[in-house]
């Protein structure tokens, strides 16, 4: 009895571990760990008492009561997204845990049907603190990926892992834990069978539309680059035009230039040099850096920033190489500008102020935007009520953390603010 008491206390304690590992908190680590140490030492001790003053049977009805709805209400309370996302979190760790006490029950009936517990206590021990482990260094980080990269499309499975953690969390637990109840086996694990296809199909499917979704932002990247670079060689081809037409006109003009010269007409000549260095600053490419990427991007936003009456201000010292490829930087310039090209047009000022420097070899940027209205964020992305506004964040963040750099979105004196070091 001692032991069977034990491991089920051990199941209890498991299944929020999990589920601390797997959700994003919103608030510290520290003010995490002492609110879940105070809330669920009470939570679990409450049903440890309980368990072992009361017996199983009693337990077992009481369990949803007792302990899965205030864990669930506190790890709710805690989790960054609460949504539909942390509610298939919470499904998955304590599925995962009824899974490994109905499994290791059933083990341990098969090899000592004389009652003898410790098998059952051992495998749990085992299996509960290695799977912790493997959770927290392998699997951890990828399901973060997963929340973060697809907020959307969660619903669905939430509801379907609910149906089937209810179904589970009811057969095991009614009228008495399942390990009383030898003959209710057969259910439990069709159950469980059905419940591990389905967490494989979510599993994949949900990779299936990360990988799918970075082949996206990778196309949308180079469409970014190829549409830039298109505008350059047009430009290109514009000037080029210019020049021919001026290289074609430049013997009759300095024939006049000579007349005017030898005629004494000086202010003729002087006003007519002045509208010839216009005429050959018109087909001259202005280069804010010595970085050709960085300088190509910049021309053809600065030239669309013009045109919808925004002013840029820029100090850029980029050099010619850095360490970010040009496309990346293409991109990360191209979002950012794009952005605060889209926000300043809305307001009165229709100012942006673009630095962009290098030290120690890493690039350091930063583009500084009026906008009209209130800002929101969603963890570091800003989150705009304006249909179309604001994207890119992602992109820009993925491209600064590729070459472990930081990346920042604020708001500072009534400006939004982009900053990057990568």
């Amino acid at each position: 009895m001692i032991l069977r008491d034990i491991s089920l206390i051990l199941a209890l304690a498991s299944a929020p571990v999990y589920c601390l590992i797997l959700q994003q908190s919103r608030y510290s680590k520290r003010v995490t760990y002492i609110a879940t140490g105070i809330v669920m030492g009470i939570v679990f001790l409450w049903n440890a008492f309980f368990l072992l003053y009361f017996g199983t049977e009693l337990a077992g009805r009481w369990l949803f009561v007792n302990y899965i709805l205030p864990t669930l209400i506190f790890l709710f309370a805690i989790d960054k997204n609460r949504d539909s996302r942390f509610l298939f979190t919470f499904c998955l760790a304590d599925t995962f845990t009824l899974w490994v006490l109905l499994m290791t029950s059933v083990v341990d009936i098969l090899i000592a049907p004389d009652g003898d517990k410790s098998i059952a206590f051992s495998l749990r021990l085992v299996i509960y603190i290695g799977s912790a482990v493997i959770v927290w260094f392998f699997s951890r980080k990828p399901y973060h990926t997963l929340q973060n990269e697809l907020p959307s499309g969660w619903t669905v499975f939430s509801i379907a892992a609910v149906i089937f953690y209810l179904t589970m969390a009811i057969v095991s637990s009614y009228p008495t834990f399942i390990s009383e109840r030898v003959s209710d086996y057969p259910k439990i694990f069709v159950i469980i069978y059905l419940l591990s296809l389905f967490y494989v199909t979510v599993f994949y499917f949900l990779v299936t539309q990360l990988r799918l979704s970075k082949t996206t932002e990778e196309k949308n990247n180079l469409d970014t680059w190829v549409r830039v670079v298109e505008a350059r060689l047009n430009d290109d081809a514009e000037r080029e035009k210019q020049i021919r037409i001026l290289r074609h006109d430049m013997r009759h003009r300095l024939l006049l230039l000579d007349d005017y010269l030898k005629t004494g007409k000086y202010d003729k000549a002087e006003e007519f040099i002045s509208t010839l260095t216009n005429e050959l600053n018109v087909t001259s490419r202005k280069r804010f850096c010595s970085n050709e990427a960085a300088n190509t991007v910049l021309s053809f936003y600065c030239r669309m920033a013009q045109e919808q009456g925004v002013t840029v201000e820029t100090d850029m010292r980029i050099p010619e190489t850095i360490r970010v490829g040009d496309i990346d930087i293409a991109v990360v310039l191209s979002n950012a500008m794009e952005n605060a090209i889209r926000a300043s047009a809305q307001t009165k000022e229709k100012t942006i102020e673009l630095k962009g420097f290098v030290d120690d070899g890493k690039v350091f940027l930063e583009v500084k935007n009026p906008f009209v209205g209130s800002l929101t964020f969603d963890g570091p992305f800003p989150v705009s009520t304006e249909k179309d506004h604001g994207l890119g964040t992602r992109s820009i963040a993925e491209i600064v953390k590729k070459y472990g750099g930081v990346f920042s979105f604020m708001e500072e004196n009534g400006s939004f603010v982009f900053r990057c070091a990568m």
